[in-house]
């Protein structure tokens, strides 16, 4: 086994990150309100592309986030309403 112990180590970080994955996605389905997991997923999708720019339409964020557009249209328009974002053809500009 000495033999292996950076491969079972290799293999056993794997899976421990990727429990704490499907822990977060479990906790963010189960727990969370719809407006949160909005505003966590346009946060992720901003620091992922660098920009505070996102062209996204709502039902792209609708079948991510696995909910209707209609639900993610009211969200989006309440946030921008409060001053969190704003909304254009296409895209969402995060403001804060």
């Amino acid at each position: 086994m000495a033999k292996y112990a950076a491969w079972r180590h290799f293999i056993l970080n794997t899976y421990n990150a990727k429990f704490e994955e499907v822990l977060k996605v479990v906790d963010l389905l189960a727990f969370k309100k719809m407006d949160d997991r909005i505003a966590n997923y346009l946060h992720e999708k901003s620091e992922t592309h660098h920009s505070k720019i996102l062209k996204l339409s709502h039902q792209d964020i609708a079948i991510d986030l696995n909910t209707s557009r209609e639900v993610v249209s009211r969200i989006l328009k309440q946030m921008e309403k409060s001053g969190q974002i704003t909304i254009g053809r296409g895209q969402l500009t995060l403001l804060n």
